[in-house]
């Protein structure tokens, strides 16, 4: 007994740390039940006064088109969906309104206790890309007041999606992540950007002032992430926590449409990189999951939240909460 228990914590940090990018197929020890049945893609994550708060993508429901979904918890396990509420009612003017598509929306607390919301949306001078906006808001749960610009809009390199905010702990500097939509400008295939030439699809981190829209012009914008082979068309859906020493990056590859879409991350000692791909945490077949993605940490580094495939369409959202491994650098794993 004590030979084989020898052999067995030998091996663990061996396996543990190995850099799984892909895995064929998984048995199904397990099927994990949504938090949300409904379609409530990309969702966020974020605590205040105790309760949960999950924002999300754009929807129709009892056939009124809501532009950011918001659903709550008290304990985190049962989640109430906000059915007809809109947290984004009116959209600025650099929208196009006939086709608003209000992807992946953020939301972060500020230190005076308001709040900034960013989004994804389809200018009108550009149809077929998005750009990033940010709204304002002094309560979690009253609607939020568009900015009358985009943040980010760089259309020649695609657009740009899926921004998220961070706080580091050690500095107190605020950042936004987020991804260059270069697949928009791709040649087709999956999510467009199958068929070569592929074209990039970097993370790009962004050092914003306290009021988290300001950019903050003494650090520049860097890209942290880029597409590699195991990625196939993208990599996209950033969302940082800082954990036990290192900088985490939680982010999805392969193309949503497609069973390899996953939740993964990538980590590093330091906030501007470089990053070391992991993972992944989720991907089809883990808990009877297909093609989840589109995660989101909280700030307290350990809770998770993110959406697979549900079988009556859509995507679903679902809870976790992650750990870090047995003391080995960089290394996570799902508690629950």
């Amino acid at each position: 007994m004590a030979l084989r228990l020898c052999l067995l914590l030998t091996l663990i940090p061996t396996i543990l740390s190995f850099p799984f990018r892909k895995r064929a197929e998984y048995e199904v020890l397990r099927k994990r039940s949504p938090a949300i049945e409904s379609d409530f893609a990309d969702p966020s994550l974020i605590e205040v006064d105790d309760t949960w708060y999950s924002f999300a993508t754009s929807t129709q429901q009892d056939d009124k088109d809501i532009n950011i979904q918001l659903a709550s918890s008290d304990n985190y396990d049962n989640w109430q969906l906000r059915e007809g509420y809109d947290a984004l009612p009116r959209l600025p003017e650099w929208v196009d309104q006939t086709l608003p598509e209000i992807w992946a929306p953020d939301v972060s607390q500020l230190d005076d206790g308001s709040f900034v919301m960013y989004f994804s949306a389809v200018p009108s001078a550009n149809a077929g890309h998005h750009c990033i906006g940010a709204a304002t808001s002094r309560s979690i749960d009253e609607p939020f007041t568009p900015l009358s610009t985009p943040l980010f809009c760089p259309i020649n390199l695609g657009g740009a999606i899926d921004a998220s905010g961070f706080h580091d702990p050690n500095t107190n500097q605020r950042y936004i992540v987020y991804k260059v939509d270069g697949n928009s400008l791709g040649h087709g295939g999956a999510c467009n950007n199958f068929i070569g030439p592929i074209v990039p699809t970097p993370i790009v981190l962004q050092a914003v002032t306290q009021d988290g829209i300001t950019f903050d012009e003494s650090k520049p914008a860097l890209e942290i992430l880029q597409r590699g082979p195991d990625d196939g068309p993208l990599v996209e859906a950033p969302s940082m926590m800082f954990k036990q020493g290192f900088y985490y990056l939680f982010f999805s590859s392969n193309c949503y449409t497609t069973p390899e879409y996953d939740v993964t991350w990538a980590v590093s000692q330091e906030i501007e990189g470089p990053y070391k791909k992991r993972g992944p945490m989720f991907s089809t077949g883990i808990d009877g999951l297909t093609a989840p993605g589109g995660a989101s940490v909280a700030a307290d580094g350990t809770h998770l939240v993110f959406h697979a495939d549900s079988p009556e369409g859509g995507r679903s959202m679902y809870v976790s909460t992650v750990g870090a491994g047995l003391g080995l650098e960089g290394q996570l794993f799902a508690t629950s």
